[in-house]
């Protein structure tokens, strides 16, 4: 099943829906551009911290947890997973711990970044997916399942939903 996904600030210039299926070493997940996305650096961060260029976030948590993981992945591959104790209360983050295969493939019109990553099940938790691109100049586009406010927040509760084995 394909999910859009709402900019901040909003934006008519393209649209990104995603796709998550879990398969037999792990977990895929696709996500897709469609429009004018030549504005976007498919570079990711030049620092060590992967959300401040474009990059695929993932939620996951046990349902009604107050304890939640995320995990940043960069189109070049780089990743890292943050665990949190309580909404945005980080009690450990690592680098480049996740087995990942990141790819991006650009057409007309269309850009797709699909992961692939290795080991990694969700079955029987809570997830959330979000995506942040940037320019060139840094300038980000925070897109999630819906943002509550001027400003984006991707660590709510609200964001989560089951993902179903199919």
């Amino acid at each position: 099943m394909v999910f859009p996904l709402k900019a901040l600030p909003e934006t008519d210039l393209f649209t990104l829906t995603y796709e998550i299926h879990p398969w037999d070493e792990g977990l895929h997940v696709c996500v897709e551009l469609r429009g004018d996305y030549s504005s976007v650096d498919f570079a990711g961060s030049s620092t060590s911290e992967l959300w401040r260029g474009t990059c695929v976030e993932l939620f996951y948590k046990e349902n009604e947890s107050r304890s939640y993981t995320e995990l940043n992945i960069s189109p070049d591959g780089r990743n890292t997973v943050m665990e949190f104790s309580e909404y945005r209360k980080v009690r450990v983050s690592s680098s480049d711990i996740l087995q990942t295969n990141v790819s991006v493939q650009k057409t007309e019109g269309v850009a797709t970044i699909e992961i692939l990553i290795k080991g990694f099940f969700v079955d029987n938790k809570s997830i959330a997916l979000a995506v942040i691109t940037a320019n060139s100049e840094g300038t980000r586009r925070f897109w999630g399942i819906d943002h509550w406010g001027l400003t984006p927040d991707f660590h709510r509760s609200e964001n989560f939903f089951m993902l179903k084995n199919s």
